[in-house]
């Protein structure tokens, strides 16, 4: 019986040791997603794909999708060889205007698509562009106008060698359209698009235009655009790399400025979908804490023409309206996730509260990995407030995680002071205690300080001299160390393995329930390793009498004692897994173990009460 104890003393706390690092495992996974997954289908419940390979199916998708049926005041087609004018005719999707946008190339096949297009959505003119239905932006779009003109549309043309004259001008007729009447102004620089897309998402949505300059100059056409202007709110939306500090210095002479800027493209995107300007109200503001109802994000390849972005860009300028953001194709960047993870929605009560939010792709797998798109799903994936999931950690889980790696230190700092400073202490009191660290944690710490401080050793007797209040504490952690160990030990396996299929008609239904079945298999080994197996061992050095005549003198005083640090252990774990989390958590998630250890100290404290009539009626010891 003695080397049963042994062993069953060394599995337990090997145990307690091993089994949290798999949930410790689990937490800090990366998940498992081959990077080659055959489909029917490429959407998921959180992200939608836009299945296309390049900008003009790109486009013709989107077009369709948000125009088909409606008839808009006029339609503006834009030079697709310029990115600048391209993205300055985002605005004229935005409210008041709500125009459709063409990206457009001069071949025959897009002169015949872009008039068809532009018959079937039968434009009925705007005053603002002197009654002409059709806005054509840039160069290169002359053989178009020849064919609307034959076609009888009338036709407004935009267009300027200077592109920033060019730009100007776009910006000149989206404010005498209407549109932008808080008069903010978006400033690019004008050497790398991949800083000025971010922007396009907002514009599709607010409308707000947008100004050229150099890195190290304010040109000539947008200074006189920028004099236009009586009062102003200038956000800069580049980093220095791209327009200098001087520049921004500058452009204070207009109103007041304002930079947003990352140099890595991905941190850039997602520092302008964090930014908001509360007193302007400019800014997407996707954090945690905005009180939108839910947040849709567009997503494209950092690495893919920009044509794709602004193809795409229109799907935003609707219901749907979000930030853009960046990735690269087989790896979702590190600042993306981050922030990905930083909006995972989360609820109170019940799922169907949502918020819910959505991720729109643009491009095939051989563009963006589904690899990556699943990440993005399972990252926006719904969960409870109180529960991460297996991969976010929560702050109930982080502090679950600080608790075990306490309790690893207390244990091995408890073993360390027993095997050089209380070589007296009884093998299987030494190994109770290891198991009450792991159990307990720093409050097993504390309580092992309290049980000897100060109190000399009376060797003939084996005992230490205590106050009875110290010594109901020490007789508690007694039952406790093997108690608590295994009740945790039993709940585990049960979760682990599956619990027996018990159905119970009547009123005795509730005993066939899993958290009924775990508490009453774990409460009976506990029960039982006491009475049989610890306490006979424990009790070897005081009592004469045989192993038999021990348990039987001994069978009920464990069972009171037992039965007190269940009640407050049980009920606790009942009450934090089935009422406090509203779903219960898998044996895998670190918030398990939390309401476990939790569970133990509240099952410390009931045991306390329940070990004081004991102790005084002379049923236990505590001097031990």
């Amino acid at each position: 019986m003695k080397r049963f104890g042994l062993y069953l003393s060394l599995a337990l706390i090997l145990f307690l040791i091993l089994a949290p690092l798999v949930a410790v495992k689990e937490a800090f996974s990366t998940g498992k997603i081959p990077r080659v997954i055959d489909r029917l289908h490429l959407n998921t419940g959180n992200t939608t794909r836009l299945t296309e390979q390049d900008w003009p199916s790109m486009q013709r998708l989107v077009l369709k999708q948000r125009y088909d049926g409606v008839q808009a005041d006029a339609v503006v087609v834009v030079d697709a060889d310029a990115w600048p004018l391209a993205l300055a005719c985002q605005s004229f999707s935005a409210e008041p205007l709500k125009l459709p946008v063409i990206l457009f190339k001069s071949t025959e096949t897009a002169i015949n698509e872009v008039v068809t297009n532009i018959n079937k959505w039968s434009p009925r003119g705007l005053n603002e562009f002197n009654g002409a239905d059709v806005l054509l932006v840039g160069e290169n779009t002359s053989s178009l106008q020849n064919e609307l003109q034959q076609g009888g549309h009338s036709t407004l043309v935009l267009t300027s060698p200077d592109i920033y004259k060019a730009i100007a001008s776009v910006r000149d007729t989206l404010l005498t359209a209407g549109a932008n009447k808080r008069q903010d102004l978006i400033v690019v620089g004008a050497d790398n698009v991949k800083y000025a897309l971010p922007a396009a998402a907002w514009m599709a949505r607010r409308g707000t235009p947008v100004l050229l300059v150099e890195r190290d100059k304010i040109p000539d056409a947008t200074s006189k655009a920028l004099d236009e202007i009586t009062s102003n709110n200038i956000y800069v939306l580049a980093p220095p790399s791209q327009v200098s500090n001087s520049v921004v210095n500058e452009l204070q002479k207009w109103g007041q400025v304002t930079r947003i800027g990352e140099e890595d493209p991905a941190a850039h995107a997602v520092f302008f979908a964090r930014f908001y300007d509360e007193t302007n109200r400019f800014g997407w503001q996707a954090t945690q804490d905005t009180a939108e109802a839910a947040r849709h994000y567009l997503l494209g390849s950092v690495t893919e023409d920009w044509l794709m972005f602004l193809a795409g860009n229109q799907l935003f300028s609707g219901s749907n309206f979000g930030p853009l953001l960046f990735t690269s194709a087989d790896k979702l960047p590190a600042q993306t996730e981050k922030f990905l993870w930083s909006t995972t929605p989360d609820w109170w009560v019940t799922p169907a509260e949502g918020p819910f939010n959505h991720t729109w792709i643009l491009g095939e797998p051989t563009q963006i990995s589904y690899a990556v798109q699943g990440r993005v799903d399972f990252i926006q994936e719904l969960r409870d407030y109180l529960d991460q999931g297996d991969q976010g950690i929560s702050g109930i889980e982080a502090l679950a995680l600080v608790w075990f790696a306490l309790a690893l230190a207390c244990a091995i700092w408890t073993w360390f002071h027993l095997s050089t400073r209380l070589t007296q202490i009884a093998p299987f009191m030494k190994l109770s205690w290891l198991l009450v660290m792991l159990v307990l944690g720093p409050v097993g710490l504390w309580s092992y300080y309290i049980c000897y401080r100060g109190y000399n050793h009376q060797v003939a007797l084996g005992e230490f001299p205590r106050p009875l209040w110290v010594q109901v504490l020490s007789a508690t952690l007694g039952t406790a160390g093997f108690g608590m160990s295994t009740m945790v030990t039993v709940a585990f396996l049960l979760a682990y393995f599956g619990l027996p299929l018990i159905i119970l008609q009547g009123p005795l239904f509730w005993l066939g329930s899993p958290m009924t079945q775990s508490i009453l298999w774990s409460y009976l080994a506990a029960l039982a390793v006491n009475i049989f197996i610890f306490v006979p061992l424990m009790l070897r050095s005081k009592e004469s009498s045989t192993y038999r005549d021990t348990v039987r003198d001994n069978a009920l005083t464990v069972f009171f004692s037992m039965t007190a640090i269940s009640i407050g252990m049980m009920g606790a774990m009942w009450l934090m897994q089935m009422r406090g989390l509203t779903v219960m958590p898998e044996e895998e998630n670190l918030i398990w173990w939390a309401t476990v250890w939790g569970a133990n100290v509240i099952g410390l404290i009931t045991g306390y009460i329940g070990n004081w009539p004991l102790l005084v009626r002379g049923r236990k010891i505590g001097t031990m």
